[in-house]
């Protein structure tokens, strides 16, 4: 199956590092009769991008019926280099194994062994769009990262205390989610010299 490995790299910058939470450590690909949809969460942030050229799932709740899901190792992801001329490689399944072929090589490994969590649980459902949110600045630069796999660009879309929308240009072919931090300041401030205010909520 011919897949974009743009997306699989894009959304290595979401993924976990913490060892208790092993099943966050790579990204998950759900693989259905609509194609493949590559994603990754940390619980704070979370990218999901398509990574066919087309992705057209029906969904049933949370879920796509019939979709399989495998797990690609974050050791695995970052031997991959990219080409910037080219984007597909292919990936099978042979066994209990699976291959990236890409660029002339080969990367030969195991899914992870756990549970991917249902992610559409934590896509955003906007009822303050706009309202003051403070995010860890790691993580906004992580999305930038994501955008500039594609040559592209992002913005986030703030919803107070509940997560943010990420959008990206249009040659990203998916969306982000960032949690917001709980520990920002209340209001926001600038230097007196900048004459700035607030606007109303």
């Amino acid at each position: 199956m011919e897949i974009d490995i743009r997306a699989l790299k894009a959304c290595s910058f979401a993924m976990s590092t913490e060892e208790t939470r092993y099943y966050l450590k790579g990204v998950c690909l759900e693989i259905s009769d609509g194609g493949v949809l590559a994603i990754a969460t940390d619980g704070r942030r979370m990218v999901a991008i398509a990574a066919t050229d087309e992705w057209s799932s029906k969904m049933d709740g949370d879920t796509v019926p019939g979709a399989k899901e495998i797990i690609v190792p974050a050791d695995t992801l970052k031997r991959i280099k990219l080409n910037k001329r080219i984007t597909h490689g292919t990936i099978t399944q042979s066994g209990d194994e699976w291959r990236i072929d890409y660029c002339g090589d080969t990367y030969v490994f195991k899914p992870i062994d756990g549970s991917f969590p249902l992610w559409r649980r934590v896509l955003p459902k906007h009822s303050q769009v706009g309202a003051w949110a403070h995010f860890n600045p790691d993580h906004v630069s992580d999305f930038g990262k994501v955008a500039s796999v594609y040559n592209s660009n992002c913005s986030i879309i703030p919803d107070g205390p509940n997560p943010a929308w990420v959008a990206f240009g249009d040659a990203v072919p998916g969306i982000g989610v960032l949690m917001p931090r709980r520990d920002g300041i209340d209001t926001a401030r600038t230097p007196v010299w900048t004459a700035w205010k607030p606007r109303a909520e």
